[in-house]
């Protein structure tokens, strides 16, 4: 289990040798308690390789073995409609916490609610308030074709 901090979530922070960057990870995808090592970023860097992927037929083959769509895309959903600007892939990019157990798709689950009701329902999707810009990886997640059948979009 992750705890998201802040920052953009799932992209590719890598260190100057290439390898991905331990540290950013750690600093912004905080452990919790498990069965794992409390050093154990494997399922996270297994996920941000999928997520960057470029759109396609393996974007969407690999995201789903990994990602259990249906949590991903309710929980940019759902903070979108109460308004949740403290969550990921809307506004601030923080707040989530990632479940990512090694026998099955991983889940994304609300946390930290306390700045919801602060944003309009009626606003775009992915709104940003104009430092960083939106999340590109949640903005794909949402327009990939795949997930229509989440989205009822066609």
């Amino acid at each position: 289990m992750y705890k998201r901090g802040g920052g953009f979530a799932l992209y590719n922070y890598t260190s100057p040798d290439g390898a991905k960057n331990r540290n950013h990870y750690r600093y912004f995808w905080n452990l919790r308690p498990m069965n794992v090592p409390n050093d154990d970023y494997a399922p996270l860097y297994a996920l941000v390789n999928a997520f960057n992927l470029p759109a396609g037929a393996l974007y969407r083959t690999r995201t789903s073995a990994l990602a259990e769509m249906s949590t991903w895309i309710g929980y940019l959903a759902i903070n979108h409609i109460i308004g949740n600007k403290d969550s990921w892939g809307y506004f601030w990019h923080n707040n989530a916490y990632l479940y990512a157990p090694p026998d099955r798709p991983s889940e994304l689950y609300l946390c930290d609610l306390d700045m919801s009701m602060e944003r309009s329902s009626s606003e775009n999707l992915f709104y940003n308030d104009g430092d960083s810009g939106p999340d590109a990886i949640a903005t794909q997640i949402y327009a990939d074709p795949g997930s229509a059948a989440f989205t009822g979009a066609t």
